[in-house]
């Protein structure tokens, strides 16, 4: 809707989406525990489809988001690889997404 708004006040001009760019607030509730999460926008997308449901695979995920393949590694690896801080669990353990 912006998009359409902003184009039609603007005639020629080209709007560009840096989802990158953005931050997110999250409240979680993780392992009984409730907290606030500050997350990029990508990160966001990927932690809401677990509202839908407990289990997904990388490429469920990724077709869910549309997050290029890249960024949703590199996104996932940093919420589910971080030692004390694990967002996510993922199978099998270690670095690889």
């Amino acid at each position: 809707m912006f998009s359409d708004f902003y184009l039609a006040k603007h005639n020629g001009r080209k709007l560009t989406w840096q989802t990158n760019m953005g931050t997110a607030d999250l409240r979680a509730s993780l392992g009984g525990k409730t907290r606030e999460l500050v997350v990029t926008t990508q990160q966001m997308l990927l932690l809401l489809q677990f509202n839908q449901k407990d289990s997904w695979t990388f490429s469920e995920l990724q077709e869910a988001t549309g997050i290029a393949e890249s960024d949703a590694k590199r996104n996932l690896q940093s919420l589910a690889c971080v030692k004390k801080q694990e967002i996510l669990r993922k199978e099998p353990t270690g670095r690889d997404v």
